[in-house]
């Protein structure tokens, strides 16, 4: 009778894994389930913790992403409706294009041009009914507004109107800039699979996509996954009818699509069958693939849910691969188990109540892979169905971006004196402004444009404002502080005094406001303003009001 094969390992994770983003590091799926991969401070943590709150509802692939600046999950969605992190609907995020049985579901994407700015690409659900029964791939856009609340503000634009599949995929491009989100079509009548890959960058998202057409192929069924390895030169792809899985070159600085690789999966000696090739996921070196695959073994055990992993071709051409048996869990559905990878470098496969952990996917062919089937639970009402989320697999090879999180704030510190003085205007302003206008009402110059004005002159007694309006991706802030410039008040001393030496003398002056006295043979400050001092040599007394 055929064993799970289950090690338990202590892994020391790579450095790679732990400089890894947290833009897809909470996993929210299945019915209610949902775990988080990162620590206090950001960092990723090499075991899950499931957390409560988050509600969902798909039996299939989900969409999650936690925004940099919210170190947390923000938004969720499966293919019908996007929630926010505290399970309120997305303002007009239902009735979406997708479905609940969509293998991939879908991606969510940072918007590089806009803060607090996202856009959900939605697969179509080709193999379920869904609300819209919509056939086609869609592109939707979400903003927060300044009440917190996210916003569907654009949604249901149709990327092409023939019918897709339920196959997506994202990964940087070659700059690190920008992205690929690459989807799937294919052509019956010619035999031929498209891939078109629309390019984001900051300057926005290219006009024209970029196609890819592979010819003389088998037609693959419309469920299925697609996937990038983390650093995004190679695309993997699977199809539920048919024991082949396709492995693709694919170049990050012109998102084509190239060099097929056509990997039969043959039986291993104890299994008796094999169908639904299903789930996928490379390690995160991509020199291994994983996939999920219905299964019987020989000894006449029930069906099962199977995880099998082969090396991953290098060279293009078709190739026939018995791959190694990595574990095998109950079969909760029709097909098997859902395959990510995850921040931490390993992988994580459904099992109803709980995910299983491949943990350490680097495993050289030939040796067991430590595996664990039980690696979390899920309370009661909460489980794992069929799908994971889909993630961009190549953020796991990059730390999380610094962005700016907030309008610029601050202050600015106008100055108090004299007419006819000119003074220097500091400021201490936070957040990155990169717009600097300054407002000198009643001084010279009276606008200037950067961080640092110059010398601002006031020739007019008054109460004036220094107005700073400063300007970052966030947006704008204006930040204020008052001038306060006085009328020169004046001093008279009064006629020259003579005295006897040794005799005293009280130093009295005329002023607008308190006067000070310095003994200018000691350069002495003299403490009253009516001082009364003795002359034992010739001294000269200086007022100053």
């Amino acid at each position: 009778m055929l064993r799970p094969l289950i090690t338990t390992a202590l892994l020391v994770l790579s450095v790679v894994s732990l400089r890894a983003q947290i833009e897809y590091a909470t996993w929210v799926f299945g019915v209610n389930a949902a775990v988080r991969f990162t620590i206090p401070g950001g960092g990723i943590d090499s075991i899950p913790t499931v957390i409560d709150g988050p509600q969902i509802d798909v039996r299939e692939g989900s969409m999650v992403y936690s925004y940099p600046c919210d170190k947390a999950l923000s938004v969720h969605a499966m293919g019908e409706t996007a929630n926010d992190a505290q399970g309120n609907v997305v303002v007009n995020g239902t009735v979406l294009s997708g479905g609940a049985s969509s293998s991939q579901g879908g991606i969510f994407v940072r918007d590089l041009q806009k803060p607090y700015s996202l856009y959900l690409y939605i697969t179509p659900d080709m193999t379920d009914i869904s609300a819209t029964q919509s056939p086609y791939y869609t592109r939707n856009k979400l903003e927060r507004r300044g009440d917190g609340l996210w916003e569907m503000v654009e949604r249901d634009v149709v990327l092409e109107s023939r019918p897709g599949s339920e196959r997506i995929s994202a990964t940087h491009d070659a700059a690190g800039t920008g992205y690929w989100v690459l989807t799937q079509y294919t052509d019956t009548a010619s035999a031929t699979i498209e891939f078109v890959a629309y390019h984001h960058t900051p300057t926005g998202i290219d006009a024209t996509p970029v196609r890819s057409r592979i010819s003389g192929v088998p037609i693959p069924h419309q469920a299925g996954m697609l996937k990038f390895s983390a650093d995004g030169t190679k695309l993997a792809m699977t199809n539920v009818s048919d024991l082949v899985v396709a492995v693709y070159d694919f170049n990050t600085s012109t998102g084509v699509v190239s060099g097929r690789r056509s990997i039969t999966l043959d039986k291993p000696r104890r299994i008796a069958n094999m169908s639904v090739c299903y789930g996928l996921s490379f390690s995160l070196s991509g020199s291994i693939t994983y996939v999920s695959m219905r299964a019987t073994a020989t000894d006449g055990t029930p069906t099962r849910s199977y995880v099998f992993r082969f090396a991953t071709p290098t060279s293009p051409g078709n190739v026939t691969i018995t791959p190694e048996i990595v574990c095998y869990t109950p079969l909760h559905n029709t097909y098997p188990s859902a395959l990510q990878l995850a921040p931490n470098g390993r992988i994580y496969f459904t099992n109803n109540r709980t995910l299983g952990e491949i943990t350490d996917p680097e495993t050289p062919i030939g040796s067991t892979v430590p595996v664990v089937l039980d690696k979390v639970s899920f309370k009661t009402g909460n489980r794992a169905l069929l799908g994971l989320p889909t993630c961009m697999e190549s953020t796991y090879l990059r730390p999380t971006p610094t962005l700016v999180c907030d309008v610029p704030q601050g202050t600015v510190t106008a100055p108090s004196g004299c007419v006819g003085t000119c003074f220097t205007i500091t400021h201490a302003v936070l957040n990155a402004p990169d717009i600097w206008l300054w407002q000198f009402p009643g001084g010279l110059p009276s606008t200037w444009s950067g961080p640092t004005p110059p010398p601002v002159c006031y020739n007019t007694a008054g109460r004036y404002p220094v107005i700073l309006t400063a300007t970052n991706e966030a947006g704008t802030s204006e930040i204020r502080d008052t001038a306060d410039i006085m009328i020169n008040p004046g001093v008279d001393a009064g006629a020259d005094i003579m005295a006897c030496l040794g005799g005293p003398v009280t130093l009295r002056a005329q002023a607008g406001g308190s006067v000070e006295w310095t003994d200018l043979s000691t350069n002495t400050v003299l403490q009253r303003e009516q001082p009364v001092v003795r002359c034992d040599v010739p001294t000269m007394f200086r007022t100053v009001t």
